[in-house]
């Protein structure tokens, strides 16, 4: 539900966020991590707006570092640009707050110049880290980081918020069923409508692929992968990998269980353990089609 910070679930963090602060017990840096869409980025700014609501703090104390479009990767200009701001005093000599997203995606020395400010903190800096690869990251920096695990939120407390926005009650927990516990995905199926029917529209293809025959599939396939680049057919490919695998996964738990089953759930994660090799988009879906 939607109560504490405006945040939907996630409510034994944000208590014990708020009992850091009123207990004045804050640690210089926090890492937030879990997949993506949980909510980690809201929690992040909500908690910023806490601190920054303190005696003395100003809006102006807040830094976001994010990837620039169209990068790779966070580069170490960032960072020093980032190290130099809250190297400066607060403007009211209150807390300044530097949020870091998609810290993944930090290079070797961005990375490196970032440890030095997690090791050397400012007087009354909070450093929010917020990653959806945190066994990606260099051990040092999560070791001295605050870890705060974000987990899926309860279907039940997605659709309670849900069916706050729509009078459709089953499109509402159609929507909380696909939301698979991200609030983020939630949210954007209710603000962008031509999304959610492309979603649907896409998992019930995938979904009916499994009563089809294999030249059928082939046609799926051709129709499918119509990306003009390597990177394009990628993406393609990793969207039809989340509706197989909540599929099957749905197949598992309703008793549909097999040994074919269980082949296509090795599969699938060998599949998505080597997309960023060079794998060809086509190929690795023509496997996982051929084994249907």
């Amino acid at each position: 539900m939607e109560s504490n910070w405006g945040v939907i679930g996630h409510q034994n963090i944000i208590k014990y966020l708020e009992n850091c602060i009123a207990r004045n017990r804050l640690v210089h840096t926090y890492l937030f991590y879990g997949i993506r869409h949980l909510g980690k980025t809201t929690v992040a700014i909500k908690f910023a707006d806490r601190l920054l609501n303190q005696p003395g703090a100003s809006k102006t104390d807040l830094f976001e570092l994010k990837l620039t479009e169209g990068k790779k990767d966070i580069s170490i200009e960032q960072i020093r640009d980032w190290q130099h701001w809250l190297s400066l005093k607060s403007f009211g000599h209150g807390y300044k707050v530097g949020i870091v997203h998609q810290v993944e995606r930090l290079n070797h020395n961005s990375a490196t110049a970032l440890l030095k400010t997690i090791e050397e903190p400012a007087a009354r800096t909070i450093i929010i880290l917020i990653t959806s690869a945190h066994d990606s990251l260099l051990p040092t920096i999560t070791s001295r980081s605050q870890k705060i695990h974000f987990l899926p939120v309860a279907t039940k407390t997605i659709q309670q918020f849900v069916a706050g926005r729509l009078a459709d009650q089953r499109q509402a927990q159609t929507i909380s069923q696909f939301s698979f516990g991200r609030p983020g995905v939630a949210r954007k199926f209710l603000d962008d409508g031509e999304y959610y029917a492309a979603y649907l529209g896409l998992h019930q293809k995938v979904e009916s692929l499994w009563q089809q025959s294999l030249a059928e599939r082939f046609i799926f396939l051709e129709n499918f992968l119509v990306g003009k680049s390597h990177q394009s057919n990628l993406t393609l490919l990793k969207q039809f990998l989340q509706h197989f695998e909540i599929i099957f996964r749905q197949k598992m738990l309703s008793g549909q269980g097999s040994w074919q089953l269980l082949q296509l759930a090795d599969l699938s994660a060998q599949t998505r353990s080597i997309l960023h090799s060079n794998i060809q988009p086509r190929l690795a879906l023509e496997n996982l089609l051929i084994h249907l």
